[in-house]
């Protein structure tokens, strides 16, 4: 299928909603990691949001000491797929080789972003709440 009028406006559906999700599960990898509170509400909207797919594939893997790995293959399926749909609807000639190295990249670059994004919030709070620890996100990117 050539890319053209009505892929395009498809593909860019396929990123954002990929990107969504995947990035909600990136934030799960890394609140798992950095032992955020789970009282804290946006943390819950994180755990609900990927509990059902999570909770399904842990039934078959088993987490490997303090990282989960039903998260980490869910969010490494879900970029395959993303990247395979996408592969696809432009007519790139894809192979396996192609698409896992794209794969890896994208998520380097996701969680490269998140990190970045975190000491950018990090700093602009600082500047506009020095003091406040009020806010819920707070304790989630210092």
């Amino acid at each position: 299928m050539p890319s053209g009028y009505f892929s395009t406006p498809l593909i860019f559906l396929i990123e954002i909603l990929f990107s969504l999700y995947i990035g909600i599960l990136a934030l799960r990898i890394i609140m798992q990691w950095a032992h955020w509170e789970y009282s804290n509400p946006l943390v819950q909207l994180i755990i609900r949001a990927t509990q059902l797919p999570v909770k399904f594939l842990r039934k078959f893997i088993p987490p490997l000491g303090r990282w989960d790995s039903a998260t980490i293959l869910l969010l490494v399926i879900l970029t395959f797929i993303k990247l395979l749909l996408i592969g696809f609807l432009q007519s790139v000639p894809l192979n396996f080789v192609i698409v896992f190295r794209w794969m890896l990249a994208d998520i380097f670059s996701l969680f490269i972003t998140l990190f970045s994004a975190s000491i950018i919030i990090q700093v602009i709070l600082s500047w506009v709440a020095p003091h406040n620890s009020y806010n819920p996100i707070t304790p989630l990117i210092s």
